[in-house]
């Protein structure tokens, strides 16, 4: 009688049971994000042949300079306007909280090595949402960094090239800069703006630095998305974006490592442009 009574408050919890579900609904959670993330991935790197959806993408991989390709393909694909991200935790740390209705922004963030069956190494990614400023109530108006005079953009810019330039009145009427593989030197049509000289540079230096051994495959559609994302973390108005892209008729790792070089020779050149741009104080030196 006592253990029928006993029977009306239920059976007594299993903690070890559900401690283990617990952690199997997570890790089926987990593996779910992960393949949504993949998913889109695809798609992403699938849609970049547009010309268009490619402009996108320099432009966010210009902002976002220390993202991945991929994660700079899943920001354009998700929110191409984002100009800084964060999680939600890091807004809430702020005094900053996410507007009703926003969705989280996937990305993927390096997590355990591991290795495969034939010996290769790799290494597993976990999904992490983020929210960009603009879906928060954090206050949008940070003070922009002061645009660099375009004389001292120039010879930043200068300070990446491997060959020597040269003034020239000999060039064709379209044709503002010229790299000359067999003299090793550019040359410089005379009287142009800043920007203009700026513009012409940055590809003809791109140009220089793959004829003289650089990483990026040297083909124009490279290196005119190399100039395009230098310009645009410059402040310079960019040279148009490649009508045309070289992607359809690649497989998607294929198209992320061509997108991996222009991202890698951006940030070199943007490397050393900085050294010039903003120097070190002695003290840290």
């Amino acid at each position: 009688m006592m253990a029928e009574l006993d029977e009306l408050f239920g059976g007594e919890e299993n903690t070890a049971d559900a401690a283990v579900s617990s952690k199997e609904d997570w890790q089926i959670k987990r593996a779910q994000n992960r393949t949504q993330a993949y998913e889109m991935l695809e798609a992403a790197t699938t849609e970049i042949s547009n010309p268009e959806i490619y402009a996108q993408y320099l432009d966010v991989q210009s902002r976002f300079d220390r993202y991945s390709v991929s994660n700079a393909l899943l920001i354009s694909y998700q929110l191409p306007e984002a100009t800084r991200l964060a999680d939600s935790k890091y807004w809430q740390k702020h005094g900053a909280f996410i507007q009703k209705g926003e969705r989280a922004i996937t990305i993927l963030e390096p997590g355990k090595n591991f290795t495969r069956q034939n010996g290769e190494k790799g290494m597993f990614y976990e999904v992490k949402k983020v929210f960009d400023i603009s879906q928060t109530t954090a206050d949008q108006s940070r003070a922009a960094r002061k645009p660099a005079d375009e004389k001292l953009l120039i010879k930043a810019l200068m300070r990446t090239s491997p060959v020597e330039m040269k003034i020239s009145n000999q060039l064709q009427p379209d044709v503002n800069a010229l790299y000359s593989p067999q003299e090793k030197t550019i040359f410089v049509r005379q009287g142009m703006t800043g920007a203009e000289i700026f513009r012409a540079l940055a590809q003809e230096i791109t140009k220089a630095r793959s004829d003289q051994g650089g990483n990026l495959s040297e083909n124009s559609f490279a290196t005119a998305s190399v100039a395009y994302m230098i310009c645009k973390r410059s402040g310079i108005e960019p040279p148009a974006v490649p009508t045309s892209t070289p992607f359809k008729e690649m497989d998607a790792k294929d198209v992320r490592a061509v997108l991996k070089g222009i991202r890698e020779e951006a940030n070199n050149m943007s490397a050393v442009m900085e050294k010039t741009l903003h120097p070190k104080s002695r003290e840290d030196r």
